[in-house]
């Protein structure tokens, strides 16, 4: 299991970025995980039966608000003439070899990061069969500096794999039901708390010092020292005091721990739809790429079941795998 910062998808995003990632620092990154992902990767991208219940569960303004790309998959599916359920099924069964085909149909099955898989193994000519809101999608996807993209699919691409996992999403918010819409508030009202105006001035020191070593190992041309430190329990454990912090602040209403819940009850989820991932090839090697809030969760969760056994990321990216 990898744990990653949000990589900005364009150098306008505001997430970790620098304003150039070249391919080539990447590949070093991706020769030491590709003897650990044989079977199968899996992202931080909403699974598809998350996006389908968010889809069903309200308006369509609410759901194009979550995701934003919802438009072409309905553009996708119009196109084939198949809902949801019946695009998945043509997906998995291997209804068709053809890229562009089932580029369209991974996205009609709201499973993105498979449908940018498909489209990066699509030649220009059969992109331009693929309607216009489509295309402009995929081919801006293909180009993003996400992680879930540069590595996962680019991996998996490299790899030959049919499709990426996509691995997140629950059918519930940041807080409990009928209580989402306080978030705002609770954070404002918790704010000035000294134990999270701590965690505020520790944040920004943390993340002014990923962005420096970032930057550094993309000059060197070679990620794997930024990942390597990034995985250390020391780092990760620094990112865990946005939730430990929750504990101090002693919100009247009890909703900061109620926060907490709900992000376990996320990370459950994303374990529980990693699960069903891997019995797709039981016993077989699957990389796990979560940003590094849910890997000491995920960790955990992963060590009590059964016929599971996970490798540490900097043993990762130093060693090839047993067995």
């Amino acid at each position: 299991m990898l744990g990653t910062l949000h990589l900005g998808e364009t150098s306008d995003d505001l997430k970790l970025q620098v304003p150039e990632m070249p391919d080539a620092a990447f590949e070093p990154l991706l020769d030491a995980l590709a003897p650990h992902a044989t079977d199968g990767v899996m992202v931080e991208l909403d699974a598809p039966e998350s996006v389908a219940y968010w889809t069903g569960a309200g308006d369509g303004e609410t759901a194009t608000a979550r995701y934003p790309w919802l438009p072409e998959a309905w553009s996708a599916q119009s196109e084939l003439g198949l809902g949801f359920l019946e695009a998945r099924d043509r997906f998995l069964t291997g209804h068709t070899q053809s890229p562009p085909e089932l580029a369209l149909l991974a996205l009609a099955a709201y499973d993105l990061p498979s449908a940018v898989l498909w489209w990066a193994r699509t030649d220009g000519a059969e992109r331009r069969s693929a309607p216009d809101g489509v295309r402009r999608l995929l081919d801006r996807l293909a180009a993003s500096h996400n992680e879930a993209i540069r590595i996962g699919v680019r991996l998996a691409l490299r790899l030959g794999h049919r499709r990426v996992f996509a691995i997140d999403g629950s059918t519930h918010g940041d807080l409990p039901p009928g209580r989402e819409a306080e978030t705002g508030g609770l954070y404002a009202d918790i704010q000035g708390h000294p134990a999270f105006q701590e965690l505020l001035t520790a944040y920004e020191a943390l993340m002014a010092g990923l962005q420096d070593e970032l930057e550094a190992s993309v000059q060197t041309g070679d990620l794997r020292p930024f990942f390597r430190t990034f995985n250390e329990t020391t780092r990760l454990r620094q990112l865990l005091a946005q939730w430990q912090t929750l504990f101090e602040t002693h919100h009247e209403s009890g909703l900061d721990r109620a926060r907490v819940a709900m992000w376990e009850a996320r990370n459950l989820a994303m374990a529980k739809n990693a699960r069903v991932a891997m019995a797709n090839r039981p016993g077989g090697r699957f990389l796990v790429l979560v940003g590094a809030s849910h890997k000491p969760f995920l960790d955990t969760y992963f060590h009590t079941l059964v016929d599971v056994e996970t490798v540490e990321a900097g043993e990762a990216l130093l060693t090839q795998p047993r067995g």
